[in-house]
């Protein structure tokens, strides 16, 4: 993903900032006075150079650097203002906060801050973000920062609301103090929100009286119940009825299956990813499991796949397709109204998918931080072939396999292999669920 955003960012340099200036530098120190000898210069546009503020304690590398003779600053009769460059299709208040910071910066070595950065995105979208809005919450952000790296300020460690590169430290942080937002479902809201009464650990959640959970904000008595469960299960290690008897529909023909989607910049005209693999296993009784992948070798024959996977699956009598969440049907719907299948070919198939997710975590609140495939799989004793493969990186692998002219076996079978083992881990939770369901 980072390649890809790299790739963009270069894109929009090479079409937008063909000439603009730019020097190797060995150390940040080296590249921060180019940069300042650049802008005294009057350099056009700079690319990918630092800034650096140290009285205030901030550094950045704005993507570009454009020049505008319209204002003066301490550098002369013309100024600079700060654009960036977004591989995201929707610009984030995240994204305006770190331009908005790159421009504070910028404002502080020019000595004039612009009122306006601009923003691109993946799709060539000119998005102008105005300091007026931001400059109170820019101040508020940079404040909790510094009191967060000189430790007078606590940082909330909510589980799963980091992202890159902070993410496996905020979780870690937050396993390791037993944080309610282990809990699934207890986000940044709902943990400020338990925590003010008290309910600060998933030891304290699991020992809660149900009448006060749901006397708290946005907790009603389902809510609480599962909070509650969930906490108890955490704290004891063990899975937890949450009701008495599981009701599995059952076939003589099983195939647990899994889609594999892609970047939404590969696929121009439609759905906005490129589910470019459906992989199924197919069990039937008296015979052992099979691994069956349909491969868009090409984000072009997505359609392909989408039609020979449901007619092959409408070729199986008595067959039941069990997944995990909602993503399958979901894109399979999308894509069949897309592609223009037959309604009654495509509602053949859809009516008989069983969604596996929330009979399992209906039945059940298991010890895990999350009630995904890999967290409760996992726990239930189902191992991955590859330490080193999800479902991130098989979008990066996928990438490379198109790079290579759909010539490199070695990588697409890491794809495979990497779909066909979440394909069996459905297969997994699904007899571990029977297994129970036989003995209540």
């Amino acid at each position: 993903l980072q390649d890809t955003g790299n790739e963009h960012r270069a894109d929009v340099l090479r079409q937008s900032y063909t000439a603009a200036s730019s020097r190797p530098y060995y150390s940040e120190t080296e590249g921060f006075h180019s940069t300042l000898e650049m802008m005294a210069n009057g350099e056009r546009h700079i690319s990918q150079m630092p800034l650096w503020d140290l009285t205030n304690g901030l550094k950045g590398n704005p993507h570009v650097l454009i020049r505008t003779d319209s204002i003066p600053s301490d550098l002369g009769d013309y100024s600079y203002h700060v654009a960036e460059v977004r591989s995201a299709r929707r610009i984030t208040d995240a994204h305006r906060l770190k331009a908005a910071t790159l421009n504070r910066l910028l404002g502080a070595i020019q000595g004039f801050e612009p009122e306006s950065i601009l923003i691109i995105n993946m799709d060539g979208d000119h998005e102008f973000v105005h300091m007026s809005e931001f400059a109170a919450r820019l101040d508020t952000v940079l404040s909790e920062m510094r009191e967060v790296a000189d430790g007078t300020r606590a940082i909330l460690a909510t589980h799963g609301a980091a992202e890159w590169p902070w993410q496996s430290y905020v979780n870690r942080m937050a396993a390791e103090r037993r944080c309610v937002s282990l809990v699934s479902g207890v986000g940044a809201t709902m943990q400020r929100t338990l925590s003010d009464a008290g309910l600060v650990t998933v030891d304290d959640l699991a020992g809660a009286d149900l009448n006060a959970l749901t006397g708290l904000r946005g907790i009603g008595a389902k809510t609480a119940r599962r909070f509650n469960s969930s906490a108890k299960a955490i704290s004891g290690g063990q899975p937890v009825p949450r009701h008495n008897g599981i009701e599995i529909p059952t076939a003589t023909t099983e195939v647990f299956f899994d889609f594999e989607g892609s970047d939404p910049r590969l696929n121009q005209d439609g759905l906005g990813v490129v589910n470019y693999l459906i992989g199924a296993v197919i069990r039937q009784r008296g015979q052992e499991p099979e691994f069956l992948p349909f491969i868009a070798h090409s984000p072009a024959e997505e359609e392909t796949v989408v039609r020979d996977f449901i007619s092959w699956a409408n070729s199986l009598d008595s067959a039941l397709f069990y997944h995990w969440h909602n993503y399958e049907k979901t894109h399979l719907t999308k894509m069949a109204v897309q592609y223009g299948i037959d309604p009654y070919e495509s509602q053949k198939m859809l009516g008989r998918m069983v969604d596996l997710h929330p009979i399992a975590t209906d039945a059940y609140a298991f010890p895990t931080y999350g009630d995904g495939l890999k967290n409760i799989a996992k726990y239930l004793g189902f191992s991955w072939r590859q330490d080193d493969v999800d479902g991130l990186t098989t979008v990066a692998l996928y990438h490379k396999y198109l790079q290579s002219g759909a010539r490199d076996g070695d990588v697409m079978r890491r794809i495979l292999d990497y779909n066909e083992d979440d394909c069996m881990a459905t297969m997994y939770v699904f007899d571990w669920l029977r297994s129970q369901a036989n003995v209540s």
